[in-house]
């Protein structure tokens, strides 16, 4: 239903709605104030935009949405503003990008609420990597990175270099794990497997068509203009360079179904000053949902001590009518 109320906007306005704006807005008058604002068309979503300090700026990931910090943004109200960074598109298409040119939009949404730095900024998951090269770009143009927070976000290719098993590896390690289970919680333990499978096989020829289309110059198909192929295919080609500032990583506890996994999920190659690990409770999905609350306790200790001095940041009006 959201979703259909969400094109039938777009179709009659010209103008994108996300699922987060209509989150934040979930009825029909304040979804009209917000059309007939000036900020309608604007890509930053003020998730949260209360408090004097410095604005916390949170980029969007493979959805293009910025949802997974709406709770978070609730913690850390009243006093910390909060901003999402959506992605950019072109009549409600995904825009074919690389992260760097995501990163450029990106800024250029940062600086419409808060000209100059010090910058706080953080990414989820794949959003993290994006996230990564905004605040090389932000550093390359003189400005100050006081923090980069990832949340459960994978170096670019790093699963890809880790060792991979066999066939023959593999076999011998899921009938252990299917030996030691319940019977019944094999049933859903072998549906997984084989829908992974199924998300790998097609994956892989998705990336066929979408390279093939793109090298013979042919218009792209909707079914190969899907945002999250999108996206990561662009992180996939992504190439990070050593990032110099602080970066903290929150990494969840609970691994589902991954191998094992260095503690900094392979950032460390490309920030010589070490990444700052905070491990919390959850999975990759409930940190942000159920276990947010001990996120926001702990980004909230980085945000005080990234603060070097106490100096307002002007930040231009963009609050929820």
């Amino acid at each position: 239903m959201a979703t259909e109320v969400v094109v039938q906007i777009e179709q009659a306005t010209g103008i994108q709605l996300s699922g987060t704006r209509l989150l934040l807005r979930p009825t029909v008058a304040s979804v009209a104030a917000w059309l007939d604002s000036p900020g309608a068309s604007s890509r930053v979503i003020p998730l949260q935009p209360l408090g004097s300090g410095p604005a916390f700026f949170c980029v969007h990931g493979l959805s293009g949405d910025v949802f997974e910090f709406v709770q978070l943004a609730k913690c850390l109200a009243p006093e910390q503003p909060v901003y999402g960074l959506q992605a950019h598109t072109e009549g409600g298409r995904p825009m074919i990008l690389s992260v760097k040119e995501m990163a450029t939009l990106c800024v250029r949404g940062i600086r419409s609420v808060q000209p100059n730095g010090p910058y706080y900024l953080g990414g989820f998951s794949s959003g993290g990597t994006i996230a990564f090269e905004v605040a090389q770009r932000l550093r390359s143009e003189g400005e100050t990175v006081a923090l980069l927070a990832l949340f459960d976000s994978l170096y670019p290719g790093y699963l890809r270099s880790l060792p991979s098993r066999s066939w023959k590896q593999r076999i011998p390690l899921h009938a252990l794990t299917l030996l030691r289970m319940q019977v019944q919680d094999v049933a859903a333990y072998v549906r997984q497997r084989a829908a992974t499978l199924r998300e790998r096989t097609r994956r892989k020829v998705w990336k066929i068509r979408f390279k093939s289309h793109l090298a013979a110059r042919r218009p792209l198909p909707d079914s190969l203009l899907k945002i999250g192929e999108v996206h990561r295919q662009a992180i996939e080609e992504y190439q990070p360079q050593s990032y110099f500032g602080r970066v903290v990583l929150f990494r969840s506890l609970e691994r589902r179904g991954e191998p094992d996994l260095d503690l900094d999920l392979g950032w460390s190659g490309s920030v010589p000053g070490g990444v700052e690990v905070h491990e919390v409770p959850g999975d990759h999905v409930t940190m942000l949902t159920t276990q947010v609350l001990c996120v926001a306790e702990g980004l909230k200790a980085c945000l005080e001590d990234a603060r070097e001095t106490r100096t307002p940041v002007a930040l231009t009006d963009m609050a929820l009518p």
